[in-house]
């Protein structure tokens, strides 16, 4: 298992944690009546698109970094073979 599995790993568990906790404060504030049950879904949806597109924006700047770091890396030096 690499580096890439273990966040990927932690990232999906980091959202089902945050999942959680959005849907147990949206929940206390329904039992509260500070919202509806139907306030309490949209505004925990919203929370958890937001959430996914800026885990996303980050993927992709990450591996457009890795990308560029590569293409500055110059190319290995290959020894020419002495023929005898």
């Amino acid at each position: 298992m690499g580096s890439d599995d273990t966040v990927s790993i932690l990232g999906n568990i980091a959202l089902g944690v945050l999942r959680h906790f959005v849907t147990t404060a949206a929940g206390g504030l329904v039992a509260n009546g500070y919202l509806t049950h139907d306030q309490a879904q949209q505004g925990a949806g919203a929370v958890m698109v937001i959430v996914a597109l800026g885990f996303s924006v980050y993927d992709k700047m990450k591996a457009r970094a890795a990308q560029q770091a590569a293409l500055m890396t110059p190319p290995p030096r290959i020894m020419p073979s002495i023929q005898c």
